[in-house]
């Protein structure tokens, strides 16, 4: 089974706050994330065509202020390169619920919120599945995504952001008390995670310092719990990376692959303690942080979209290892999985093992608007947003009572 961790994780991805000025329309772009991505597509197209994929996880943070007109552009996208995927899955980010910073409590958006499902897959018609705190099973694996919560907190996930109207009005729905135990609905069984961000101590060290940011201890905690092969997120750019090996009881190679420039990369922790789960620790996001690199900094690819393999265990009669009886999910083949980075990708690492891991780091620095890190308000929605955005659910509405959506599996 071959699939492409593509674009994804986006992680704020394609999108960096901190490079365009605020109040300024998609035509007042320098580049706009999909210009950004057409502009370096025979990059993905080389990943791409050494296989014929299953799959694409398509991740998250596709937009910048969490517009429907963004969404829609990423969804004609998706439309282009379906074609190549008999499944596309995609999960939510942080970003995709920007909006909720500046819209007051009675917003369409709060509404959204409420059924955060039914407005994104409504907007991603070209999606084949859409998770939130589900899960499904494709090409005999299991997987689960575990989507961005409205109203968590971006720096701290673990927690709620009450800095507008509209997030306190979140915070008074079910969202509340999604942002406090939606991990721990993370089942046993799970081949692939897909989560936005990190869980704590894996790929979230903030820029020249000995802190976290925007990593979930719960997270963590669920990890241990369910012992997913694999585990794939983002958000956090300059802390793009991989940690792989071949079995559980191996030592890890890989490392941040983020460089400020040629030969220049950041650091992040030591990698997971042998008794870790996982075998594959991806963290995917693509695009640059301009404010982190000195000045101006333009917008640009950091690293391409990841390739990955994946390939039942056999035993030494060759016949499938099996999961255990209380890790088996209903109707799925229940095989245990071995992932592995593909030559592409595999080839990024430094040295091929990780030698980015502890090289000196750059000093931050704010860019000529003097923001700090994802401080920058957004700019206001469009006028004809609010419409836009109940389009959205109903569509999705429409399509799942007809029975059109693909089927995904959930815990409760």
């Amino acid at each position: 089974c071959k699939l492409d961790l593509f674009l994804g994780y986006f992680a704020s991805a394609l999108n960096d706050p901190l490079a365009i000025p605020p109040h300024v329309d998609g035509a007042g772009y320098e580049r706009s994330p999909l210009q950004l991505l057409k502009e370096n597509r025979a990059e993905f197209d080389a990943v791409a065509q050494q296989w014929t994929q299953n799959f694409a996880t398509a991740g998250s943070d596709w937009s910048d202020r969490g517009t429907v007109k963004e969404s829609q552009d990423f969804n004609a996208w998706l439309g282009e390169i379906k074609h190549r995927y008999k499944h596309i899955v995609v999960i939510a980010g942080n970003h995709e619920w920007r909006a909720l910073k500046i819209s007051g409590k009675d917003e369409p958006i709060v509404a959204a919120a409420a059924d955060a499902k039914a407005y994104i897959a409504g907007l991603l018609t070209n999606a084949t599945h859409v998770l939130d705190d589900e899960g499904v099973t494709l090409c005999g694996l299991n997987i689960y995504g575990s989507a961005w919560v409205p109203g968590a907190l971006a720096a701290d996930p673990d927690h709620r952001d009450l800095c507008s109207e509209a997030y306190s009005a979140v915070a008074e729905q079910a969202n509340a008390e999604n942002v406090a135990r939606r991990f721990e609905r993370i089942p046993l069984g799970v081949d692939l995670l897909l989560t936005h961000g990190p869980p704590a101590m894996v790929f979230d060290q903030l820029e020249g310092s000995s802190s976290r940011w925007g990593s979930s201890e719960q997270l963590a905690r669920a990890v241990s719990r369910s012992a997913p092969a694999a585990h794939l997120f983002g958000h956090l750019h300059e802390q793009r990376g991989v940690w792989h090996r071949p079995s559980r009881d191996s030592a890890w190679a890989g490392g941040v692959e983020y460089e400020r420039a040629p030969g220049e990369g950041w650091t992040t922790w030591p990698p997971p303690p042998l008794d870790h789960p996982s075998t594959l620790i991806s963290s995917n996001a693509m695009k640059n942080h301009p404010a982190l690199e000195g000045g101006e900094q333009a917008s640009r690819i950091a690293g391409p979209a990841r390739l990955i393999v994946a390939k039942p265990r056999v035993n030494a009669d060759g016949q499938f290892v099996r999961k255990s009886s209380s890790a088996c999910w209903a109707g799925a083949s229940n095989a245990e999985w071995r992932f592995d980075v593909g030559e592409t990708a595999a080839k990024a690492l430094t040295n091929g093992g990780g030698k980015l891991a502890g090289t000196k780091v750059a000093k931050p620095s704010l860019n000529a608007h003097g923001w700090g890190r994802h401080l920058r308000p957004p700019s206001p929605p469009p006028s004809d947003e609010a419409s836009a955005i109940q389009q959205a659910v109903d569509a999705y509405n429409s399509q799942r009572w007809a029975g059109n959506h693909g089927s995904s599996w959930s815990p409760f």
